[in-house]
């Protein structure tokens, strides 16, 4: 069994890829975290993320220990606070994979597909890249997805997935 996040900002095509990914992945799920938690739910920020990463982290409990899935698909931002959780979670259970997208700063801040970005999301999406989300160091994997379509991007990871096996 495997579990992948796929990581990067805001807008940077996280769970585009990540339905994608299952799609092509056979026996697998996508979790989409940030339907985890509902925004009225949770409107404190700091609320919210820790409410949606404590779901993610009993849902991935879980579905490892069902084990009937060959491959658990989220897409999620990576700090390293969460890797460390997420890599106890697995450990001896399944592999931990990271594939960070990296696509450049200003293709993040641009309205991308049906996506309008807020001023709320430029702002966070120019926070998350100062804080280095697009450049995590545990990354197995950096995807420059700036002039990559999204079936282009999906290639890469799965070249990368047959050459891990």
């Amino acid at each position: 069994m495997r579990v992948i996040n796929i990581n990067g900002p805001i807008n940077s095509g996280k769970s585009t890829i990540s339905k994608l990914l299952s799609e092509r992945l056979p026996n697998s799920i996508f979790i989409e975290c940030d339907e985890l938690t509902t925004d009225a739910a949770f409107p404190s920020f700091t609320d919210r993320i820790n409410a949606r990463l404590h779901k993610l982290y009993t849902l991935l409990e879980e579905l490892i220990t069902e084990a009937r899935l060959d491959t658990i698909i989220f897409a999620y931002p990576m700090y390293l606070e969460s890797f460390d959780k997420i890599s106890k979670i697995t450990a001896g259970h399944a592999d931990f994979i990271v594939i960070t997208l990296c696509p450049s700063l200003e293709s993040c801040m641009t309205n991308r597909g049906t996506r309008e970005l807020d001023e709320w999301e430029q702002h966070r999406i120019q926070e998350m890249y100062n804080e280095g989300v697009a450049e995590f160091e545990k990354s197995d994997l950096f995807v420059d997805n700036t002039e990559k379509t999204s079936e282009q991007t999906v290639e890469t990871v799965l070249e990368y997935l047959k050459k891990e096996k």
